[in-house]
């Protein structure tokens, strides 16, 4: 089988596109590894999101080890599963880095316990790179936190784009307790009436609730034009099954995890005529074919299939970029055996590499913002809705209100 990882990574050159990292070299003759950690909530309610969210990681890196490692030397992974506890994150980030003595930490959902782990990272001087999609990763403090997905404030930003282009003047909002379903609710709190959206009715849930009933019938009773379900795990599958038990005949929002495959599966009823907003690495299928979109998630869909006899999940490019980018900054860093030894200088080569990143993966293309401290770019987002079970591509959204949003929400909280 031919690896992912070689033609996975792309710089566009003067519109040429070319390998970067591993490049089928051989490890270099007595290279020391550069050991990179994985904090993966493999247990109790994430467990389900989690478990694809390390098979993913450890995918990349047996990819990237294939080709000859990053600068001739081998990746070595850690890995441990932090029981989607953020206590257990708190001490397990600290484990990586002064016992294992790993170069930088990757994290996926849930938000709450990748800010458990950034609290940590952030004292100790170590690359944390997190795709949760929560703000917390981009506020201060935040020299080492490095955050590669949407997060609230894009996510914010897109529905009132969505909003405009429908016509649509007020939403109703039910979002889980976690990180991700609070900070959307403060953004929204903060942002919706400057660009002229009422939010008319805010409601809670928590992971693992299995009804959401009373929530919605207090939104429906506000009479919202739209609804925006924000959560992750199966709660928020039975809550967009329930608003049509209600008749809340309206479009239903939903955020990317609630769309993976399992859930569909499992429920496909309920999200029928969902839709959610996401970048271009999710509809790589209507990407012209020469894309390096597509063809990296092509490949991967094929890797997956054949490694872990499954379909590919959509937490799968995700994670699978986690490392690519965390691979990418090790080769700009250029750590030799003896960098490796001064290791306080060894990740602050890491952490100073991570701002000058460019590189297209699966998920999407990377490029450092300083200004937000986000190593993905202002574009526009998919509109993804689930039709007869299956992700279709409806039209695509404006990104460039997310900025906006931002900095709307930075002055809110005294932030500019």
């Amino acid at each position: 089988m031919r690896r992912l990882w070689k033609l996975v990574v792309v710089l566009v050159v003067a519109g040429l596109i070319v390998p970067m990292i591993g490049c089928g070299k051989g490890t270099a003759p007595g290279a020391q590894p550069y050991k990179i950690g994985m904090l993966a909530s493999l247990s109790e309610y994430a467990g389900a999101m989690g478990r694809p969210e390390q098979q993913a990681w450890l995918l990349a890196v047996e990819d990237i080890n294939a080709e000859g490692g990053v600068n001739g030397h081998l990746l070595e992974p850690i890995v441990y599963d932090d029981g989607t506890d953020n206590a257990n994150a708190a001490v397990l980030a600290r484990k990586l880095i002064t016992q294992d003595k790993v170069l930088a930490i990757g994290r996926g959902l849930p938000s709450d316990v990748s800010l458990a782990a950034k609290v940590i990272t952030e004292g100790e001087g170590v690359v944390l790179v997190t795709s949760s999609g929560d703000l917390g990763e981009t506020l201060p403090p935040r020299n080492w936190s490095f955050a590669y997905v949407p997060d609230q404030c894009d996510q914010c930003g897109a529905l009132y784009q969505f909003c405009k282009t429908m016509n649509v003047t007020k939403a109703g909002y039910l979002g889980d307790s976690t990180g991700l379903g609070t900070g959307a609710k403060d953004v929204l709190q903060k942002t919706a009436s400057d660009f002229g959206i009422t939010i008319v009715d805010y409601e809670q849930f928590n992971p693992g609730d299995a009804d959401m009933t009373p929530q919605l019938t207090k939104i429906k009773a506000a009479g919202p034009q739209i609804i925006w379900i924000q959560g992750f795990d199966m709660a928020s599958v039975i809550a967009c099954e329930q608003a049509k038990v209600l008749r809340l005949d309206i479009p239903i929002l939903v955020m990317v995890p609630t769309i993976v495959p399992s859930f569909l599966k499992a429920k496909p009823e309920a999200l029928e005529g969902v839709f959610t907003l996401s970048t271009k690495g999710l509809v790589y299928w209507v990407l012209n074919a020469t894309d390096p979109l597509r063809i990296n998630n092509e490949r991967l869909a094929i890797e997956v299939n054949q490694k872990y006899g499954r379909d590919m999940d959509i937490r799968d490019p995700i994670l699978y970029d986690n490392v690519l980018i965390i691979a990418e900054a090790l080769r700009i860093a250029g750590l030799t055996n003896e960098d490796l030894a001064n290791l306080e200088a060894a990740r602050t080569k890491v952490r100073d590499a991570m701002e000058t990143i460019n590189i297209t993966g699966c998920f999407d293309s990377y490029q450092f913002d300083a200004a937000h401290r986000t190593v993905y770019p202002i574009r526009d987002r998919a509109i993804i809705t689930i039709k007869n079970g299956q992700r279709t591509f409806d039209q695509w959204v404006s990104g460039e209100m997310w900025g906006q949003v931002l900095e709307v929400y930075l002055k809110k909280i005294g932030q500019t």
